[in-house]
């Protein structure tokens, strides 16, 4: 008999605890998704995770936006040279170079040479790609992958097409 009177005070104080608990966690999602944003040197991505990332362009509007996706344990300025070689020829190009989450500088440490969910960097991509498209809404946007950058970029294409964030075209540089 306690038993019985026990297990059902126990029932209903889970019942009171993991539905708040669980709404909570509801809405502390829809708030990080809606916490997306593009600093002048960081971004804020699905998760409410913070980038930083570098962006290379003229004073002009940019008609073609490169948004680079460096490689295992690379950083954002290794498009440095592409981006100046760029400029210096078309100067209606910009290129964006993010880090890459559990990557090169990823700013939290702990996460580097780990990622929990491929997904990630697919969401975390796709988020960028759509903070970039605001910025510029004329401009045709370039994913450029190099090495393990370019089987993200290759992925999240595939992933996400329909997303409506994607790019327009790809450039793929040495993939793995």
């Amino acid at each position: 008999m306690i038993i019985s009177i026990l297990r059902g005070i126990f029932v209903g104080i889970g019942i009171f605890i993991f539905i708040p608990l669980a709404s909570c966690s509801a809405q502390n999602q829809a708030t990080k998704q809606a916490q997306t944003k593009l600093g002048k040197t960081h971004f804020s991505s699905f998760d409410g995770s913070k980038f930083p990332y570098t962006k290379w362009a003229s004073k002009e509007n940019p008609e073609l936006v490169i948004i680079g996706v460096h490689g295992i344990s690379g950083a954002s300025s290794d498009f440095r040279p592409l981006a100046k070689h760029l400029l210096n020829k078309h100067p209606k190009i910009a290129l964006y170079g993010a880090e890459t989450r559990g990557q090169g500088k990823d700013p939290v440490k702990e996460r580097r040479g780990h990622i929990h969910d491929r997904k990630e960097w697919f969401k975390d991509l796709t988020t960028f790609t759509s903070l970039i498209r605001k910025q510029h809404p004329k401009a045709r946007i370039i994913w450029c992958g190099e090495s393990m950058g370019s089987l993200i970029v290759l992925h999240t294409y595939a992933q996400m097409k329909d997303s409506g964030a994607h790019c327009d075209a790809m450039i793929l540089a040495s993939p793995i």
